[in-house]
Parts: C-alpha cells; structure tokens; sequence
C-alpha cells in the first residue's frame, strides 16, 4: 500500500468501523483505501502540507530569544519590500529555501526578475505539472514585465484573473470561473476541479457541457 504524506481523513464515526486501517511504522492509523476511493464513499479527504521549515524558523527564534533576550515577530517583523532579499531571490540565489530554489523555480525567478512576493507565490503555482505544460511559464514572465500585453478569453474574466495577467494559474481560479462566470455551484465547480487536475478525459466531457448550459443560463 501507499501512504499519502499529508492526507487527513475526516469522519464522523471512528474509521475502524468503517474501513480497514493499518498501523504505520510511525503508529499513525492509515486508511487501506486510495485517495479516490476515499473521496467517492463520501469521506472528506484534506491534503495538510508538512513544512520542517516552519519547525526551524520557530526553533531559531525560540533560540534567539533565550540566548539574547530578543524576540522576532516572523509576521510583524519582516520586511517584504527588502531589496537585498529580493536581489538575492531575483538572482536564483535561494538555496535551501524550501519551494523556490529547484532548477525549475529559480529559473522562471531569474527570467522575471521577480520583486514582489505575489509574483513570487505566482511563480511558485505555476511551477505544477499542469500549468507548466501548457506553457504559462512563458506568457507569465513576459507578462509580468510588460512585454505581453494581459490576454483575458472573455471579458468577464478580467476580475478574476487580473492579477494572474489573464492567465489561470491557481486551482481557486478553476472554482471562480465556474462559479462567478458560468454560474455553476461549488460542489460541481469543485467536480470540475476535480477532473481537470487529474486529467479525467471522460468526466471533463461530461461536465463541459454542463458548464456550458450553466454559463448560457446565467
């Protein structure tokens, strides 16, 4: 069996009296069904990222604080407009900052010149399997330095993906559209999420032309 690193399963009931479990090696109880499986017996499936870094930056200040009597507000205290972190980010000379020192980020950091962190976080969605392939890395850089003007398929759109430049980058730009464009409801915008992110041929037909009618309705 595979163990998802990350994924919280939530039931109303002890999942003992619903499904086979197994103890991990680390004495968490995993659930003996796939991801899928466990999303279509209606069970809520949440993805928690596990970040060691925050673990670290906590520990550095715990320390700091006990050997200087100096305490660091991680939110309050640090400086997002700071040029020389970002000369250094800019230069693709993060490394070991967790997210944006693989070949692949400081790469499309570097061809930005990226100096702010929306266009930081930006980067850091677009650098995925899917927005990738299809070639937003590109059109995002020359974007984002003017070189393009911003391109929006529909102008109804422009509100949602002003910011992205008229490209779609995050997931919640895929439940915007289909809610605030076309008029779809949460629960089959997220369906359609859903099936875009893992390449579902069969149900992106099936609910293209429900998104469609919905958009024609609205």
């Amino acid at each position: 069996w595979a163990l998802h690193p990350c994924g919280m399963v939530v039931s109303p009931e002890p999942l003992t009296d619903l499904m086979p479990v197994q103890r991990s090696p680390r004495s968490f109880l995993v659930a003996q069904y796939d991801m899928d499986v466990i999303e279509e017996l209606g069970f809520v499936k949440i993805d928690l990222l596990g970040q060691a870094g925050l673990s670290v930056l906590r520990d550095a200040t715990a320390e700091i604080r006990r050997t200087e009597g100096v305490d660091i507000d991680l939110y309050d205290d640090v400086d997002f407009s700071d040029s020389d972190t970002w000369q250094m980010i800019a230069a693709g000379e993060a490394r070991g900052v967790h997210h944006i020192e693989s070949p692949a980020m400081t790469s499309l950091i570097r061809q930005c010149h990226v100096r702010d962190i929306d266009c930081l976080t930006t980067i850091v969605a677009i650098i995925r399997p899917g927005a990738a392939n299809q070639g937003k890395k590109d059109s995002f850089a020359r974007r984002y330095q003017g070189f393009e003007p911003p391109s929006f398929v529909h102008p109804a759109l422009e509100p949602t993906l002003r910011a992205t430049y008229g490209l779609m980058v995050f997931e919640e730009h895929i439940l915007q559209v289909a809610t605030e464009f076309a008029g779809m409801n949460l629960g089959r915008a997220d369906v359609l999420r859903r099936a875009l992110n893992k390449e579902n041929l069969a149900m992106i037909r099936e609910l293209e032309s429900e998104f469609r009618q919905c958009a024609r309705d609205k």
